[in-house]
């Protein structure tokens, strides 16, 4: 009676692994953005990358699958024994299953890879039949995956290119004498927190040189207590409530936009921005600029483009191993002022509309040295409390953990400050300020637990939307001006189209008149001081925004709240950012009234 031996299993060359690894890693890449590319087109959804998906998917999932597939054809050199072909094709089918299964948000992450595991086993008893074919022919596939990814590319660069050079290229002729205009929004700053304003650090030096070339606005307030809404306000100069832009549906094509309107007047027009997660091009605050910058190449943007890299990104296990709570994509302010210095530099003859947005005051508040030092201890490492207690409340925090923080915001917006006084010098050594209107304010504030909540976005309290405002245009804006009078973010559109000479209709009024007017009497044209939000998306029950859209309304010296609930909140504006309200009488009236020449229509 004889025995059969079992088959020997079947093993791949390590030049086979290396290139079937590469191929697997591409082709998993092509996957992921074409599920990216469905949901934008077919679904309408908001895919939080950037647009050269594309090709960013594939170049980093290359890389990632790099990792273990050349530890795999080291192995298989090494000891062939101990690598068969069916190790190889699990491994690269679980990492391929993985990451298009982590695309899914609903799936838990443990389930992921439970059902990958599965999958990849069987498509290894699959694949091991077929490893002499798939070893001959891995060159091929390599070759072809490559070619297609490099295709896409080029096509997605060139793209770009073109419409920006046919973007220039139509601008109408400029007629008469055209100031650039310059508007920069620092996310996340709060008037509170700066020097400028009263603060008892030394958070804003430049702040404060910027404003004596110009007017100081004491008592901004912005539209609404986070990124989207306010900055579609800013470049529209409607409310809010007026547009699309919400918690998760962009700007419409239904108003222009100030690009829009500088770019029909001849400007070129360029934005360059740090906050990718609100401001990217999905967004619909691209429209109308010629050129525009939000995500960046790095290998760090590159990975994020990837499912796998955005679950490393967001991970606490990773976060705690790299000793940091810093995001991947996270873009400093001197990138920002570099590109578009270099934007500028090349700009041509034109005069340039340009907005720029700076992130670094944002959390976690992970100031570079030594501004993380400025104003008490720095971190042991990179990691936040507060980001982290946000991520996923536990408790109350000591106030002991709350002034840390606070110190590391205020070395962030001393950072920040730095870097907007040496934009502002570069741009006195270009001899550019001259002849350039330069308005600077924040798109919203932030909150220190004043009212029992951080962050922003949950609640219209004045830490969160009263924000810092300087304009400043030499010859044209008095020097060293200061206004009193409480303003709203929604005049800025209406005070760069008036200073620069733009036609009319551009919605708000100009701020223009506080130092153009003589009459102490402000003009009955004059915009109502609105703030609002709409109701929370899956926001903890005790922030207000859980309950319903908000609204808040300043007028006669005092600022009136309106929750989501019906419940009502007076204060005076001479307070200390509301410590204080004001008992609730039937002085209510005027705001109640006002508020609703204001219909919420979205």
């Amino acid at each position: 009676m004889s025995s059969m031996s079992p088959a020997p299993a079947q093993r791949l060359t390590p030049r086979a692994i290396l290139l079937l690894g590469f191929s697997a890693g591409l082709l998993t890449g092509l996957l992921e953005a074409l599920v990216l590319l469905s949901r934008r087109l077919v679904l309408g959804r908001l895919v939080h990358v950037s647009a050269h998906f594309g090709w960013m998917a594939p170049v980093g999932d290359l890389v990632l699958f790099a990792v273990p597939v050349l530890g795999l054809a080291l192995l298989a050199r090494l000891w062939p024994r101990l690598i068969p072909a069916r190790l190889v094709f699990f491994l690269l089918a679980f990492m391929g299953f993985s990451a298009l299964l982590f695309m899914e948000p609903g799936f838990h992450k443990v389930a992921v890879l439970a059902l990958s595991a599965g999958l990849a086993w069987q498509a290894a008893r699959m694949l091991s039949p077929r490893t002499e074919v798939l070893e001959r022919k891995s060159g091929m596939v390599l070759t072809t995956l490559a070619t297609g990814v490099a295709l896409i590319a080029a096509g997605t660069v060139g793209v770009q290119i073109l419409r920006e050079r046919g973007a220039v290229g139509n601008l109408p002729a400029v007629t008469g004498d055209c100031p650039n205009v310059l508007l920069i929004i620092l996310d996340t700053v709060r008037a509170k927190s700066l020097s400028l304003y009263g603060y008892h650090r030394d958070t804003s030096p430049a702040l404060t040189r910027l404003a004596a070339r110009g007017v100081r606005f004491e008592r901004a307030f912005s539209t609404a207590p986070w990124t989207l809404p306010s900055h579609a306000s800013l470049l529209t100069g409607d409310y809010p409530h007026q547009l699309s832009a919400d918690w998760i549906e962009p700007l419409d094509r239904k108003v222009p936009t100030l690009a829009e309107r500088f770019a029909a007047r001849g400007y070129v027009t360029g934005g360059f921005v740090a906050n990718v997660g609100y401001l990217s091009w999905e967004f619909g605050l691209n429209r109308g600029f010629a050129h525009y910058e939000d995500y960046l190449f790095r290998p760090r943007d590159i990975l994020e483009a990837t499912s796998i890299g955005r679950q490393l990104d967001y991970s606490y296990l990773v976060r705690d191993l790299l000793r940091t709570d810093q995001h991947l994509v996270r873009i400093d302010a001197p990138s920002i002022s570099r590109r578009f210095l270099n934007w500028v530099d090349q700009r041509g003859s034109r005069p340039f509309f340009a907005f720029l947005n700076y992130y670094d005051a944002h959390g976690p508040y992970l100031p570079p040295e030594p501004w993380d030092r400025r104003f008490g201890a720095p971190r042991q490492d990179n990691r936040s409390t507060l980001h982290r207690f946000l991520s996923r409340p536990f408790g109350s925090l000591p106030q002991a953990v709350v002034d840390r923080e606070m110190e590391q915001y205020d070395g962030a917006l001393a950072y920040l400050d730095d870097q907007i006084g040496k934009l502002i010098e570069e741009l006195d050594r270009r001899h550019l300020l001259d002849h350039t209107i330069v308005l600077l304010t924040a798109d919203h504030g932030e909150e220190f637990g004043e009212h029992g909540m951080f962050d922003h976005g949950n609640s219209l309290y004045r830490p969160s939307v009263q924000v810092p405002l300087l304009v400043a245009y030499r010859g044209v804006v008095p020097q060293g001006g200061k206004v009193d009078h409480p303003v709203t973010l929604r005049d800025v559109a209406a005070t760069l189209a008036d200073l620069a000479g733009l036609p009319g209709g551009v919605p708000g009024s100009s701020l223009a008149r506080f130092w153009l007017e003589t009459d102490s009497v402000q003009p009955r044209t004059e915009s109502p001081v609105i703030s609002e939000v709409s109701k929370g998306i899956r926001t903890p029950p005790w922030y207000p925004v859980s309950k319903g859209d908000m609204r808040s309304l300043v007028q006669r010296g005092q600022r009136y709240i309106l929750d989501g609930d019906g419940r009502e909140e007076l204060f005076g504006l001479s307070d200390d950012w509301e410590r204080h309200p004001l008992p609730v009488t039937d002085s209510l009236a005027p705001f109640r009234t006002e508020l609703s020449r204001w219909p919420w229509h979205r």
